[in-house]
C-alpha cells in the first residue's frame, strides 16, 4: 500500500546510508571537492591556509547534514538557516567571537551578512574564485540554484571592463553590463543575483570596504520580467530566493537527477510535478 511504501522510506531515509548519499549529492552540487585544490595568494589572503581551508569545506557540509538529516527540513531550508559551526579560525573569518578550541555551535539570527548555505565561505570560494567574480556567482545561482541557463558571449565578443570604469567597484562593473544596451540583453537576466555578495571577498570574508576603497553594497534586486523582488541583505535576499518557484523546482530536479544518474528528460516532468507537490504538504 501506499502507507507502507511511505513507511519504508522513512526508514531508510533514517539510516547512515541515505545520510551519506545525501552528503555525496550536495558536494557534487556544489563542487565542495574544488575546494580541496583551491589556491589563495597568503599576501592577499592573510588568514588563508590548510587548516582554514579544511574548516570552510567541513562548515558547509555540517550545516546540510544538520539542516537535512538532524532537523530534516526541506532543501530550500539551506538557503535560510541560521544554524552554523565554526572553529576559531573559521570564527575570526566570520567576524564572530571565538567560543573555544575545536567546532561550536552559533546562531546567527540576527546577522545580516551570513545566513544558509550562499554566504558560507566554501560556496563564495567555489562560485567567485580567488576574484570574487559577480558574473561567476551569479551564473552559480542561475544555474545551480534556480536551474536556468544562459549561453555564453558571442565569439568575438570584447568582455574587457571599460577604461572608465577601470577604478570602479565590482557593483560599478556589473551594474554597467546590466544596463548596456548590448550585455545587458543578458546580463540583466542574472547577473543581479550576486549584488548581495560585492562585499565577500575570494576566501568569503565579508568587507565593508573593497580593496580599491569603496564601500561595499549588499543590496539589490532578484530579476524577473513580471515581478523583481528587491532585498536589503544577504539575509533578505535568501529568505526571498528561497521561496521563488525556481528555486523550489530546482531543488526537486537536483537531487532527482543526481539519483537516476542522468540528464533529465521531458518524460520526467510527471515525477517532478508529483514531487513538488509531495514537499509542498
Amino acid at each position: 500500500s501506499a502507507d507502507r511504501r511511505a513507511e519504508q522510506v522513512r526508514r531508510l531515509l533514517a539510516t547512515k546510508s541515505a545520510a551519506g548519499a545525501g552528503l555525496r549529492f550536495a558536494s557534487d552540487w556544489l563542487a565542495l571537492d574544488d575546494i580541496d585544490t583551491a589556491t589563495r595568494d597568503p599576501k592577499h589572503f592573510p588568514a588563508w591556509n590548510e587548516g582554514l581551508r579544511a574548516d570552510i569545506k567541513s562548515e558547509a557540509v555540517r550545516m546540510i547534514e544538520d539542516v537535512l538529516f538532524m532537523r530534516r527540513q526541506p532543501m530550500t531550508a539551506l538557503l535560510t538557516t541560521t544554524r552554523t559551526s565554526a572553529t576559531p579560525a573559521l570564527a575570526g573569518l566570520y567576524d564572530l567571537p571565538s567560543r573555544g578550541a575545536g567546532w561550536q555551535s552559533y546562531e546567527l539570527g540576527g546577522n545580516k551578512a551570513r545566513k544558509g548555505l550562499l554566504t558560507t565561505a566554501a560556496v563564495l570560494m567555489r562560485s567567485g574564485g580567488s576574484d570574487a567574480a559577480m558574473v561567476s556567482r551569479a551564473l552559480f545561482v542561475f544555474r545551480d540554484v534556480m536551474c536556468l541557463d544562459i549561453g555564453g558571449p558571442p565569439a568575438g565578443t570584447n568582455t574587457a571592463d571599460p577604461p572608465t570604469l577601470a577604478g570602479g567597484s565590482k557593483r560599478d562593473v556589473a551594474e554597467y553590463r546590466v544596463a548596456h544596451p548590448v550585455c545587458g540583453g543578458c546580463h540583466s537576466q542574472f547577473e543581479p543575483l550576486a549584488f548581495a555578495f560585492e562585499p565577500y571577498d575570494g576566501i568569503g570574508a565579508h568587507r565593508r570596504v573593497d580593496e580599491k576603497g569603496h564601500a561595499t553594497r549588499s543590496d539589490g534586486f532578484i530579476p524577473d520580467p513580471e515581478r523583481p523582488e528587491a532585498y536589503e541583505d544577504a539575509a533578505g535576499y535568501a529568505e526571498k530566493l528561497a521561496r521563488r518557484p525556481e528555486v523550489v523546482r530546482c531543488f526537486v530536479k537536483k537531487p532527482l537527477q543526481w539519483a537516476i544518474g542522468r540528464a533529465l528528460e521531458e518524460i520526467d516532468a510527471c515525477t517532478i510535478e508529483d514531487l513538488e507537490r509531495a514537499l509542498a504538504k
